[in-house]
C-alpha cells in the first residue's frame, strides 16, 4: 500500500475554514438545544403561570423577553416543546445516511439549512402549536447533521489530525449551548418579546453555511467511493498541505474503495462488526444516560430547586464551561489518546454527581452553601463528560468503523443516543417530584424541599450509570489514536480480517464463526 510521506499533522488554514463551515450545524445541535430553556424563565415569580396575567394581581414580575409573557405555556407544554425537538433529531438521525450515501455528505448538509431556517420562523411565531412543529423541524435538522457532520470531518482529516478535526463537533456544539446562553440572558432579561430574537438566531448560522458553499468541499472518499477519482483530487488540494502527496493518498482510498467492494453497505456487514457496534452502541447509550441533558434541558429550573438565586448565569456558566473543556479536550485527543480521557471523564463526573447529591441531602441550612457547591459540582461533571464522552466518543465511533459502513452505523448509533435524550427530556422534572414526594397539597416551601430532595436522589442515580458508563469502557473500549478506520476493515467481513491480521483480534469479532481469516 502507498505511503504519505508528507507530514500530515499540520492543517491548512483552507482546511480550518472548511472544518469550521462543515461544523457550523454542529453549533445549531447545541443552540437549539439550550435556546428555550433560555426563554423559560420566570425572574421573580415562582411558576410560569403568574406571567400570563400581565402582573395585574400584584404578583412579581417576570422577565420582559420571557416567552411565558406571550405563550401561556403549560410544565407539560414546555416539557412537550423540549422533547418534540428530541423527537425530530430522533427521526432525522435514522433518516440521515441514505442522502448521505446517494448525494454526498456536502449536499445533504446544505439542503438540511432549510430545515433550520424553516423551525427558525415557526419557533419564533406566538403560537404554542407552530413552536411545536418548528422544535420538531429544527430537531430534525439537528438529528440529520448529528449523523453526517462527524462523518463529514473525519473524512477530509488526515489519520493523524482526525482526533482534532473530529472533536470540532462536539465543540461546536458547546460553543452553541454557551451562546444560546448569553443570547437568551441578553433578550430574555432586557428585551421585550426577547424569546423571539432567540429563536430565530437559529436561522443565522444556517444562512452563512449557505453562503459559505463555496469553501466547503466534499468528502474526497465519498468521491472515490462513487469513481470521482478527479473530484476527489481537487478535494484534497484544498484541504491539504501544498507539498502533500495528494496522488498516494487518493490510491490509498481507491485501494480501500476496491477491498470494501462496490455494492451499497448492509446492515448485515454493519451488524458483522459486533464488537465495533457494542463499543459505539454502549458509548452514545451511557453519554445521553449519564445526564448531560438534565443540565443542558432543565439548568436553569435545577439551579433553582438547588437555591442558586442567579439560575440563569449559572446557566451560562454551564455553557462557558462546556466550551472551554471541550476546547481543551480538542487539544489533548491527539496527545493522551482517547480511551484514557474518556476514563478520566466519567470518572470526573461519578465524583461530581455524588457530590451534589451529599450537598443537597446534608446542608439543608443554608441554601446559599448549596446553591454554590451545587453549581460549583455540575461545572466539574460538565468538565468530565467534555473532555470524555462528549467529545471522545466521536472520534472513537469515526475510527472503528469504514467509510463504506460509516454513515450506515452512525444512524444506529446517534439513534440510540437521542433515544435515551427523549427519556431524558420527558421524564427529569417528572422523576424529580416522585424522587422527592412533591404531592400537590404541599406548599410552596415544602415544594421546594421535596424538589430539592428529588434532585439529589436522581443525580446518585445519575452517577451509578456514569460507574457504569466507566466500567463499559474499561472492559470494551480499545485505544484507537493514530489507527485508520480502513485498518480495521480490507475484507467483506468488515473489520474481522484486518483486526486479527494486526493481532486485534479482541477488537472486532463477527456474528458468524464460519469465516476464515
Amino acid at each position: 500500500m502507498s505511503k504519505i510521506t508528507t507530514d500530515s499533522t499540520s492543517i491548512p488554514i483552507k482546511m480550518w475554514i472548511a472544518s469550521l463551515l462543515v461544523s457550523l450545524p454542529s453549533f445549531l445541535f447545541g443552540y437549539v438545544t439550550a435556546a428555550l430553556n433560555s426563554c423559560l424563565i420566570t425572574g421573580d415569580a415562582d411558576s410560569a403561570s403568574k406571567c400570563f396575567n400581565d402582573n395585574d394581581d400584584g404578583s412579581p414580575s417576570c422577565p420582559p423577553g420571557t416567552i411565558y409573557n406571550d405563550v401561556k405555556l403549560t410544565t407539560v407544554e414546555a416539557a412537550v416543546a423540549t422533547s418534540l425537538m428530541v423527537v425530530g433529531a430522533w427521526i432525522g438521525c435514522l433518516m440521515g445516511s441514505a442522502p448521505s450515501e446517494k448525494y454526498g455528505r456536502r449536499t445533504t448538509i446544505l439542503l438540511n439549512n432549510l430545515t433550520f431556517i424553516g423551525g427558525a420562523i415557526m419557533c419564533s411565531i406566538a403560537n404554542k402549536y407552530l413552536i411545536y412543529i418548528g422544535r420538531f423541524l429544527a430537531g430534525f435538522g439537528v438529528g440529520l447533521e448529528s449523523v453526517v457532520v462527524p462523518v463529514l470531518l473525519s473524512e477530509i482529516a488526515t489519520a493523524e489530525t482526525r482526533g482534532t478535526i473530529t472533536t470540532l463537533h462536539q465543540l461546536m456544539i458547546t460553543f452553541g449551548i454557551f451562546v444560546a446562553g448569553l443570547v437568551g440572558y441578553g433578550f430574555v432579561e432586557y428585551v421585550n418579546h426577547g424569546w423571539v430574537y432567540v429563536q430565530a438566531g437559529i436561522a443565522v448560522p444556517a444562512l452563512i453555511m449557505i453562503f459559505g458553499m463555496g469553501f466547503i468541499p466534499e468528502s474526497p472518499k465519498w468521491l472515490v467511493q462513487h469513481n470521482r477519482v478527479d473530484d476527489a483530487k481537487t478535494s484534497l488540494h484544498i484541504l491539504r498541505q501544498p507539498e502533500h502527496d495528494i496522488n498516494a493518498e487518493v490510491q490509498i482510498m481507491v485501494n480501500e474503495g476496491r477491498s470494501g467492494g462496490d455494492l451499497e453497505a448492509t446492515w448485515t456487514e454493519v451488524f458483522s462488526c459486533r464488537t465495533a457496534m457494542i463499543i459505539g452502541c454502549g458509548l452514545m447509550f451511557g453519554s445521553a444516560m449519564s445526564g448531560v441533558n438534565t443540565v443542558i434541558f432543565y439548568s436553569s429550573t435545577i439551579f433553582g430547586f438547588a437555591g442558586f438565586d442567579e439560575a440563569i448565569l449559572a446557566t451560562a456558566a454551564v455553557g462557558a464551561v462546556n466550551f472551554i473543556a471541550t476546547g481543551f479536550a480538542t487539544y489533548l485527543v491527539d496527545i493522551m489518546g482517547r480511551k484514557q480521557l474518556l476514563e478520566y471523564g466519567t470518572n470526573l463526573m461519578t465524583g461530581s454527581l455524588l457530590l451534589l447529591s451529599i450537598i443537597l441531602l446534608t446542608a439543608n441550612g443554608s441554601e446559599k452553601v448549596q446553591g454554590f457547591v451545587a453549581v460549583f459540582a455540575v461545572l466539574v461533571y460538565v468538565v468530565g463528560f467534555a473532555i470524555g464522552l462528549g467529545a471522545v466518543s466521536w472520534v472513537v465511533m469515526s475510527e472503528i468503523m469504514s467509510t463504506r459502513l460509516r454513515t450506515k452505523a452512525f444512524g444506529l448509533f446517534v439513534s440510540i443516543n437521542w433515544g435515551a435524550n427523549l427519556i431524558i427530556g420527558l421524564l427529569t422534572l417528572s422523576a424529580i417530584d416522585l424522587l422527592g414526594g412533591t404531592t400537590s397539597n404541599m406548599d410552596d416551601d415544602e415544594t421546594a424541599d421535596s424538589r430539592k430532595k428529588g434532585v439529589a436522589y436522581l443525580y446518585i442515580i445519575l452517577a451509578g450509570v456514569c460507574f457504569g458508563t466507566t466500567l463499559f469502557i474499561a472492559a470494551y473500549v480499545p485505544e484507537t489514536k493514530g489507527k485508520h478506520p480502513e485498518d480495521f476493515m480490507e475484507d467483506t467481513v468488515g473489520m474481522y480480517g484486518a483486526a486479527l491480521r494486526k493481532g486485534e483480534g479482541d477488537l472486532v469479532k463477527p456474528l458468524t464463526s464460519d469465516v476464515d481469516p
